[in-house]
């Protein structure tokens, strides 16, 4: 599997409103100088954990058949939604490494809280978009036996937990197979504390505030509706808890430790998917 990387950690620093032109140039100056080093540790990282070395088969087709024509495009997403994933989580390991090495804590900074930050909630909400692909994919294989009961736009990987929890439709043993070990492979190693965070952190990050990874970017909030991925660092509080309150939080969401753990335990994962889903043949490569 090849792969082709777009200059994602070129970020935009925003300008004080007094700095200099001058002073501007020298930090676009410096970043560019720390772009090699960055790559070397993000290929580093992909290599060391072989996460680009999957052996896609190449189906032939001889005939034309539905059901080969669903395995190649299916596969040709998955491909790319687990490359995102491993792409993002990759860097954003590769920029905290880079930042730990420079001796300026500022220009540090940059590559922490812009560069890190960014690629690691990037790379938490493609796990989950790999994870939602795979489970579409397997849900077209099947006939769309594996859920029977929901509707195509609505198949995700939480519909498959639930279906799996109770008593599962009735599809081939093979896909069954394949859809018990790929919910089982996606949670190996994080307990249920660390899967739960996961799933917090991209629901809290997508759809409701950046969140803070050693930093506090969300400081005040009304306290009901689970606005936040949890309660810890709250300052002060007002209003009527009763009702309507508001809190100020005086520490980050998380730190990047944690994530760094499972961000790793989820490389491994989605790696361990690919191949037990090319090792049954669900997936292919376009002749």
């Amino acid at each position: 599997m090849r792969l082709r990387r777009t200059a994602r950690c070129c970020t935009l620093v925003f300008v004080p409103k007094q700095a200099t032109t001058a002073a501007v140039l020298q930090t676009r100056r410096d970043i560019k100088e720390q772009l090699p080093r960055l790559y070397d540790f993000f290929w580093e990282e992909c290599d060391r954990g072989k996460f680009f070395f999957i052996p896609l088969r190449k189906h032939q087709r001889k005939t034309f058949k539905a059901e080969t024509e669903l395995l190649v495009s299916g596969s040709t997403s998955i491909r790319l939604s687990y490359g995102d994933f491993i792409e993002h989580a990759a860097m954003a390991l590769s920029a905290n490494r880079l930042a730990d090495s420079l001796a300026s804590e500022g220009f540090a900074n940059h590559f922490r809280f812009d560069v890190r930050n960014r690629d690691t909630a990037t790379a938490i909400r493609s796990f989950f978009r790999f994870l939602d692909q795979t489970t579409f994919h397997l849900y077209e294989l099947s006939d769309r036996a594996l859920l029977p009961k929901i509707a195509p736009r609505r198949v995700d990987f939480g519909q498959l937990e639930k279906v799996f929890a109770g008593k599962p439709a009735t599809v081939p043993l093979k896909l069954a197979t394949a859809a018990e070990t790929f919910l089982s492979i996606a949670r190996r190693n994080l307990p249920d504390a660390a899967w739960n965070l996961l799933r917090d952190f991209r629901n809290a990050d997508t759809h409701r505030y950046v969140v803070g990874i050693d930093h506090i970017s969300y400081g005040f909030s009304r306290d009901d509706g689970g606005v936040r991925i949890h309660g810890h660092g709250r300052l002060m509080t007002i209003g009527d808890v009763t009702s309507k309150s508001y809190s100020w939080y005086g520490r980050p969401d998380i730190d990047f430790g944690t994530m760094e753990r499972i961000l790793r335990l989820s490389m491994s994962n989605a790696k361990a998917i690919m191949l037990d889903l090319c090792k049954r043949r669900l997936l292919a490569s376009e002749t």
